[in-house]
């Protein structure tokens, strides 16, 4: 991951979007190690952190070391550098740099497509007492796509713990009938629209992405969707791009 060398003004970053979104941390007591966590709350231009967060190392967070700091904003993964603030009461507490690197990270490009589809969503804790066909399906449009995955206009916002059931039905192509995907970003565009980052999950990946306890309720079908067939998907999108273009 890279800066794109453009800086974000503190000042310009909503604070209350940041609520329950997981965060990276590099510490220096923790060298090699990348500890995660969500942002419980936000004051004035502290981050306060969820301290059961890397099996508790959260809480183990020594005063005034150093600690690189990276967390997704609209979509966009933003990083800097931070002191850890420990308070009176024990609460861990990341300062907000002033300039906030913009990092560059998408590693599929993504096209523009207007395209009806279907989904459902859920988290792990409600898919152990609800079953799968229980589930409400809806349609909805997406604005674009790519290998990686797609930006899709939603009803309300989803939490990035959330994963995604989709039937895409993609025309002129050979697609599976379920993917999974899981949230990357939900928030309202210019438009005031809420648009949500999906991103795919392969077969290959699943076992590190997807909690044991929720494969087993998971259907088959899903993990047909895999690194091939990202690519297939890939040179349809750019084939059919340059097809529109000429």
């Amino acid at each position: 991951m890279s800066s794109n060398g453009v800086l974000i003004d503190r000042a310009k970053i909503d604070c209350s979007v940041l609520v329950g979104k997981r965060i990276k941390i590099n510490a220096e007591q923790f060298p090699g190690q990348v500890l995660t966590t969500r942002i419980m709350s936000t004051g004035g231009n502290n981050l306060v952190l969820d301290k059961s967060g890397s099996d508790g190392k959260i809480s183990q967070l020594i005063q005034k070391q150093n600690a690189n700091v990276q967390f997704e904003y609209k979509g966009q993964a933003i990083a800097f550098t931070s002191t850890i603030v420990i308070t009176d009461g024990g609460r861990v507490l990341i300062p907000m740099a002033e300039s906030l690197n913009p990092m560059v990270r998408r590693k599929f490009v993504r096209f523009d497509m207007e395209k009806t589809i279907r989904l459902t969503y859920f988290d792990e804790r409600n898919i152990k007492t609800t079953r799968l066909n229980k589930l409400k399906w809806f349609e909805t449009t997406i604005a674009n796509i790519g290998g990686g995955g797609i930006l899709a206009f939603m009803p309300s916002m989803l939490a990035d713990d959330n994963f995604i059931l989709m039937n895409m039905n993609m025309d002129n192509l050979e697609f599976p009938p379920l993917i999974l995907g899981r949230v990357c970003h939900s928030h309202r565009n210019n438009k005031k629209k809420i648009v949500t980052g999906i991103e795919f999950i392969t077969r290959e990946i699943s076992g590190k992405i997807i909690p044991s306890s929720l494969i087993r309720n998971l259907p088959e079908a899903i993990f047909q969707f895999n690194n091939g067939t990202v690519r297939y998907l890939t040179k349809y999108l750019e084939e059919n791009n340059r097809n529109n273009i000429e």
